[in-house]
């Protein structure tokens, strides 16, 4: 990537619709081999920032669609729009502000505007509710598999293993059988959001579970193809 120049004395700045960046923006993502997720929140992102631009020019008359239109104070009306206008909470407004200025760094770093400062709303962190003994010991507890369904079974075989692992649930859905070993007690995880590969140790409480899950199920399949 090409280095900003931060004082803002840019003097070639390119004339190209902003519609026309976000483009280029894309296909430099999927080049870089970003996960889809990522691509898809830059794009949701970007169309909550046109209808913003839609709601300025409505209000000012003036229609931005050039890169070198948007400025600081633009970007401030934006997230004052946020603030005063729309009913979302503060900490989206930063993941909103986070993804497009994504968007705007490359559009900096290409010359497509002169650079500014954008800036997150400052937030106090608040302390997430955790669940207590009672409540894990809830989510925890074995279904009756004489009388439960396949899917309540299968969702309990998740949450023991996210609470033994802290896997996210993308990264979890991803492992194949091939991916235990219960020889080694490893298992092997490819989709992390890092991009990074690791083996994770297995315990024996989730082996057995796994064991027994996998077991299940293969029962499962050789009696819906009998019936």
């Amino acid at each position: 990537m090409k280095k900003i120049i931060m004082n803002g004395a840019n003097t070639h700045i390119m004339s190209i619709k902003i519609d026309t960046a976000f483009n280029y923006f894309e296909k430099y993502n999927k080049a870089r081999n970003l996960a889809q997720a990522t691509i898809t929140a830059y794009y949701k992102n970007y169309a909550y920032f046109n209808e913003f631009l839609k709601h300025y020019k409505e209000k000012t008359g003036i229609d931005i669609k050039d890169c070198n239109q948007v400025t600081e104070d633009l970007i401030i009306d934006y997230i004052n729009f946020m603030l005063d206008e729309k009913d979302i909470k503060k900490t989206t407004i930063n993941t909103r502000i986070t993804h497009i200025k994504a968007f705007f760094m490359y559009c900096f770093e290409h010359a497509y505007m002169k650079y500014f400062k954008i800036s997150k709303l400052k937030l106090q962190k608040e302390l997430k509710e955790l669940y207590s003994d009672n409540d894990m010991q809830l989510l925890l507890k074995k279904p009756n598999l004489e009388v439960c369904c396949f899917e309540d079974y299968r969702n309990w075989v998740v949450a023991n293993f996210t609470y033994a692992t802290a896997l996210r649930l993308r990264s979890i859905v991803n492992i194949k059988i091939k991916d235990i070993s219960f020889q080694s007690k490893q298992i092997f995880i490819g989709h992390l959001k890092n991009k990074k590969t690791v083996f994770l140790p297995l315990g024996e409480m989730m082996a057995d579970i796994l064991k027994e899950y996998l077991s299940y199920r293969q029962r499962r399949a050789r009696r819906l193809l009998v019936l």
